[in-house]
C-alpha cells in the first residue's frame, strides 16, 4: 500500500483530458475558420476581378454594336447620348471613344486612375476600322465589399472561439469527467470481487459498453443463439424484399414500354457502326418519317434517312468524341423524299470496358417551326435593308435633279432639231430610269408614299405580256391564262407592272439558252384559316393569285431561302443587281399579300403571288404628265444644291419667268425683305443647312401672309405628315422632276392664289 502511494506521488502531474480536448478543438476550429476565411477572401477577390473583366468585355461588345453606326456617321451627339447613359453605371469609371485617327469623341476619366480594370476594342464597319473604345471598371466597390467580409469573418471567429471555450468546457465536463468517475467506481467494485450486475447508472453508450463487457461474458452463448435467430429473421425479410423488388422492376419495365410506345417524339436505338442499323424505334418515329410499320424502318440503314450523308459522319464523330449530343439540328428525308428537320439528342451506351454497345436517342420534329423562323428572319432582313436603302435617297435625288435640269436646259436652248438632241434625250431617259430605281428603293424601304388605289390587274397583265412577246426571243413561248374577268386589288398600278415585268423577265432569263414555255396564270382562290396559316400574317378570305412558271434551269434548294434577300443573285456578273425579287417581296408584303417559290435544278421554277381581292369600282384614268408650259411672273428659287439651282433658273427663264436664286435660307430672307411684293412665288428646298424650308416658309409668311410657296424636296422621313394648309404652302413636289412637272406645279400654285 505504501508502494502504491509512493509510486503515485512520484508520477508527474497529468493534464486534464477535457481541457486538452477543449484547447485542441478551439485551435483546430480557429485554424479551419481562418483558412476558410482567407480562402474565401482570395476566391471572392479573384472572382470579383474575373467578373469585372468579363463585364468590361461584355460592355465593350455592347458599346461596339451600339456605336458602330454613330462612329461611321461621326455623329458626336448620338455618341455622347449613348456614352452619357452608359457612364451612369457606378462601376464605369473610365470611358473613352475615339475615331480611327485616335481623336477622342467622348471621354470620362476618374480623378484616381488606380484601382481600374481596363479594356479596349476596335470598332469596324464593313471591315473598315472606324474607331476604338476604351472602358475602365472601378475595383473599389468589390474591394470594399471583400474588406467588410474579412472584418466580419474575424469578428465572427472571435465570437465563435470565445463561445466554444465556454460551452466546450461545460459539455466535456458532463460527457467525459462524470462518466469516467462512474467507470472508476465500477472497476473498484469488480476489483473487490463484486461481480453481480448492477443497475445501469451511465447514459453514454461507449462507457457503458466497456463496463458491460465484464457482465456480458457469462451470457455469450445465449446471446449468440439469439443472434442466430435474428439472422434467420433478417434473411426471410430480405427474401421478401427481393421478391417485392422484382415485382416493382417488372411493373417499371411495363410502364417504360408503355411510355416508349405512347411518347409523341421519335425514340430510337441504333448500332454504333458508321452506317448504323436500327435496333428499336417507337411508333412516333415511324409516323414521323411517313412509314407504315417498324419493319419498314428497321430494314434500312440509319444513313439512308439522312438528307446529307456527310451530316451522318459529323454526328458519329461528335458521338465518338463526346459520347453524347443534345439538341443537334439535322436534316432528314421522309419516305416520300420530302424534308424533315429534327432536333437530335443521343448518347452512347458502353460496356464496363468502354466499348460502345448501341446509341439511344430521340428526335423532335421542328420542320414547321423552322419554316416560321425562316419567314421571320427574312422579314427582319428586309426591314433592315429597307432602312439602309431609304437613307441614300435624298442625296441621289438631288444629283438626279441637277442632271435633269441641265439636260432639259440644254435641250430648250441649244438642241432643238440639232443632232445633240438625241444624246440629251438618252441622258434624260437614263435619268428617268434612275428615278424609277430610287422610287423602287423608297417603296422597298417604305419611306415614300405609294399611290395606291383600286387597280384592275387584267389590263396590266395583258399589256405586259404583249410587250414581252415583242421583246423576247422567238424560242421562248409565252402563254397567258386568265381564269377571271375583272378583278381589283388595292395597289399602285406601277408596282403591279413592276412585279409582272420582273417575274417574267427572270423566267425568260432562265430559258435564254434553250427556250421553253413561260406561262402566266391569273385566277382566284379562297383560303380558310387553316390554309392561310401557311403564309404567315394573312387573314382568311378571297385572294387574287398570279402564277408565273417557266421551264428554265431552276434554283438550287440552298438558294431558295435567300432569293428574296437584297443584292443576292445567281446570275452572272453584269446580268443582275439582286434587287428585283427583294423589291417585289417588299411590294407584295406592303399590299398585304405574299410570294413564294417552288423550284428544283433542271425542273423549272413556279412563282406564286397572292393579293387580297378588293371589291369596289376602279378610280378614273389619269392622263400623262404635262409638257413644259410657258408662264410669266417673278419667282424666288431657294436650294442648297448649286446644280439644281442653276439649271432650274435657266429653264424657268427660258419659258418666261423671272427668277432670283438663293443658295440658303438667310440669302432668301434678305432678297425677299428687300422688296416683299416683288415675288409672285417662292420655290424652296425642304432640307437645307442653317434653316429648313418649313422654317423659311414661316418667316416669309410673317413678312407677307398671302405669299404662294412650293416646297421641293429629294426625300424626307416626315414629308407625308406635312399639312400644306397648316404650314402655308401651295404644293409639295419631289425631286428629281422634269421641267413639265415643275411648270405644272407652278401653274397650279399661281392659279390657286
Amino acid at each position: 500500500m505504501q508502494s502504491d502511494v509512493s509510486n503515485t506521488a512520484a508520477r508527474p502531474p497529468r493534464r486534464s483530458l477535457s481541457r486538452a480536448l477543449t484547447n485542441q478543438l478551439i485551435v483546430t476550429v480557429a485554424l479551419i475558420f481562418m483558412l476558410a476565411t482567407i480562402g474565401n477572401y482570395l476566391f471572392f477577390t479573384q472572382r470579383s476581378k474575373t467578373l469585372h473583366e468579363a463585364k468590361a468585355s461584355e460592355y465593350l461588345v455592347y458599346l461596339g454594336d451600339s456605336l458602330e453606326v454613330p462612329l461611321w456617321n461621326i455623329d458626336k451627339d448620338w455618341i455622347k447620348s449613348i456614352c452619357d447613359s452608359f457612364a451612369k453605371n457606378e462601376t464605369v469609371a473610365l470611358l473613352r471613344v475615339s475615331d480611327e485617327t485616335g481623336a477622342y469623341l467622348f471621354e470620362t476619366f476618374p480623378a484616381d486612375p488606380n484601382h481600374l480594370i481596363r479594356k479596349s476594342s476596335a470598332v469596324h464597319h464593313r471591315g473598315n476600322l472606324i474607331g476604338r473604345i476604351e472602358i475602365g471598371l472601378t475595383t473599389r466597390i468589390y474591394e470594399r465589399s471583400n474588406n467588410h467580409f474579412l472584418l466580419g469573418s474575424i469578428l465572427t471567429l472571435i465570437v465563435v472561439v470565445t463561445g466554444m471555450a465556454l460551452s466546450t468546457k461545460l459539455i466535456l465536463n458532463r460527457i467525459i469527467n462524470k462518466p469516467l468517475s462512474h467507470l472508476m467506481v465500477r472497476i473498484d467494485q469488480i476489483s473487490s470481487g463484486e461481480y453481480r450486475p448492477v443497475p445501469e447508472l451511465l447514459e453514454h453508450r461507449e462507457i457503458f459498453r466497456i463496463l458491460d463487457k465484464f457482465n456480458f461474458m457469462a451470457g455469450e452463448v445465449k446471446r449468440r443463439e439469439f443472434s442466430l435467430r435474428e439472422t434467420n429473421r433478417q434473411l426471410a425479410s430480405e427474401i421478401s424484399e427481393r421478391q417485392s423488388v422484382e415485382d416493382a422492376l417488372r411493373e417499371s419495365e411495363q410502364r417504360y414500354r408503355q411510355l416508349v410506345e405512347e411518347l409523341p417524339v421519335g425514340l430510337f436505338r441504333v448500332s454504333p457502326r458508321e452506317e448504323g442499323a436500327f435496333l428499336m424505334v417507337n411508333p412516333a418515329f415511324v409516323r414521323m418519317f411517313g412509314y407504315q410499320s417498324k419493319d419498314q424502318v428497321t430494314v434500312q440503314s440509319v444513313q439512308e434517312l439522312y438528307r446529307y450523308p456527310d451530316m451522318r459522319k459529323h454526328v458519329m464523330e461528335m458521338l465518338h468524341a463526346e459520347q453524347s449530343l443534345q439538341g443537334l439540328e439535322v436534316a432528314f428525308k421522309k419516305r416520300d423524299g420530302s424534308s424533315l428537320i429534327g432536333l437530335v439528342t443521343a448518347h452512347v451506351v458502353t460496356d464496363a470496358n468502354g466499348t460502345p454497345l448501341y446509341i439511344d436517342g430521340i428526335i423532335e420534329e421542328i420542320t414547321e417551326r423552322k419554316r416560321l423562323e425562316n419567314q421571320i428572319r427574312q422579314r427582319q432582313k428586309m426591314e433592315a435593308i429597307g432602312t439602309l436603302a431609304g437613307g441614300i435617297a435624298h442625296d441621289f435625288n438631288n444629283i438626279l435633279a441637277s442632271i435633269f435640269g441641265f439636260a432639259e436646259a440644254a435641250k430648250l436652248q441649244y438642241a432643238r432639231g440639232a443632232p445633240i438632241q438625241s444624246h440629251l434625250d438618252e441622258i434624260l431617259n437614263g435619268g428617268l430610269r434612275a428615278r424609277s430605281l430610287i422610287k423602287q428603293i423608297l417603296a422597298f424601304s417604305r419611306q415614300t408614299e405609294v399611290a395606291k388605289g383600286a387597280t384592275a390587274i387584267v389590263p396590266i397583265l395583258k399589256e405586259t405580256v404583249k410587250f414581252l412577246r415583242a421583246s423576247l426571243p422567238a424560242l421562248i413561248e409565252i402563254r397567258l391564262v386568265v381564269q377571271v374577268k375583272e378583278v381589283l386589288v388595292w395597289a399602285d398600278p406601277t408596282q403591279i407592272h413592276q412585279v409582272l415585268m420582273n417575274l417574267c423577265t427572270n423566267a425568260a432569263h432562265a430559258m435564254k439558252s434553250h427556250g421553253g414555255l413561260l406561262e402566266v396564270t391569273l385566277d382566284e382562290v379562297s383560303l380558310d384559316d387553316e390554309a392561310v396559316s401557311k403564309y404567315g400574317d394573312m387573314a382568311a378570305g378571297t385572294y387574287v393569285r398570279l402564277t408565273v412558271s417557266d421551264e428554265g434551269h431552276g434554283i438550287q434548294q440552298e438558294y431558295i431561302e435567300r432569293i428574296f434577300e437584297p443584292f443576292f443573285t445567281t446570275k452572272e456578273r453584269g446580268e443582275g443587281t439582286g434587287m428585283g425579287l427583294a423589291v417585289i417581296h417588299g411590294i407584295v408584303n406592303d399590299m398585304g399579300g405574299t410570294i413564294n417559290v417552288a423550284s428544283g435544278l433542271e425542273k423549272g421554277s413556279v412563282f406564286q403571288v397572292l393579293w387580297p381581292r378588293y371589291r369596289g369600282a376602279p378610280p378614273p384614268f389619269e392622263g400623262a404628265l404635262p409638257a413644259p408650259v410657258k408662264g410669266r411672273g417673278n419667282i424666288l428659287f431657294v436650294d442648297d444644291e448649286k446644280g439644281f439651282l442653276a439649271s432650274g433658273k435657266e429653264i424657268l427663264e427660258q419659258i418666261g419667268y423671272s427668277v432670283t436664286t438663293a443658295a440658303n435660307a438667310p440669302q432668301a430672307l434678305a432678297a425677299f425683305a428687300a422688296d416683299v411684293h416683288k415675288f409672285d412665288l417662292v420655290i424652296t428646298d425642304l432640307v437645307m443647312p442653317k434653316m429648313t424650308g418649313l422654317d423659311l416658309t414661316q418667316r416669309l409668311r410673317k413678312l407677307r401672309p398671302d405669299l404662294t410657296i412650293i416646297l421641293c424636296t429629294g426625300f424626307s422621313d416626315n414629308i407625308l405628315s406635312i399639312n400644306k394648309e397648316v404650314v402655308g404652302i401651295a404644293d409639295v413636289v419631289m425631286k428629281p422632276l422634269l421641267a413639265g412637272e415643275l411648270t405644272s406645279a407652278i401653274e397650279r400654285a399661281l392659279k390657286g392664289k
